[in-house]
């Protein structure tokens, strides 16, 4: 289940300029990726269970975003939505001493599940990530570089038939 702390990164990207929905997707297609496959990789079909067109909270996991219609838009705004969330909630402050952390217990936290220090991460990162950051990590064109060249990379390295929310990930939003 998603933890309850972290409900709010959760949302629709409603972001405006370098931002929005349409200037993250053409810095994805300016990488090479089809209109086609861009929305492939956002495809809803494995997430629409009951395929009547509306992602329901019940196939969400998520009850605060309400009904959303399934779309690849709706997909795409939901991952773009909680990445920017991510991204200004995250300070370097708080990633250095995250990425310490995991440098001096990295090998314990990758092997043993019931180590200490995987609840120590844990509590690092839902107190990371449920306060703003002061500054955060990087400018909003950042964040959209990153995102989008991060989703080109997705669409580019997986097959043809892949979705960004397969079953492989559907466990994101509990599914």
């Amino acid at each position: 289940m998603f933890p309850a702390e972290l409900l709010a990164i959760v949302s629709l990207n409603h972001n405006t300029g370098v931002l929005s929905n349409a200037n993250l997707r053409s810095i994805a297609l300016q990488q090479g990726v089809s209109a086609e496959r861009y929305d492939q990789l956002f495809s809803p079909q494995d997430i629409d269970w009951n395929g009547d067109g509306t992602l329901s909270t019940s196939e969400l996991g998520l009850s605060q975003l309400g009904n959303l219609p399934a779309t690849s838009d709706t997909v795409a705004s939901l991952l773009y939505g909680t990445m920017i969330n991510v991204y200004h909630a995250l300070d370097m402050q708080e990633l250095m001493s995250i990425g310490n952390f995991v440098s001096t217990h990295g090998t314990d936290i990758a092997y043993n599940p019931n180590s200490p220090y995987v609840a120590q991460l844990e509590s690092m990162m839902l107190n990371a990530l449920s306060t703003p950051a002061a500054p955060p990590i990087m400018s909003d064109a950042e964040i959209a570089n990153v995102i989008g060249l991060s989703v080109a990379g997705m669409a580019q390295a997986y097959g043809d038939d892949f979705a960004l929310f397969d079953n492989a990930l559907g466990g994101i939003f509990g599914l």
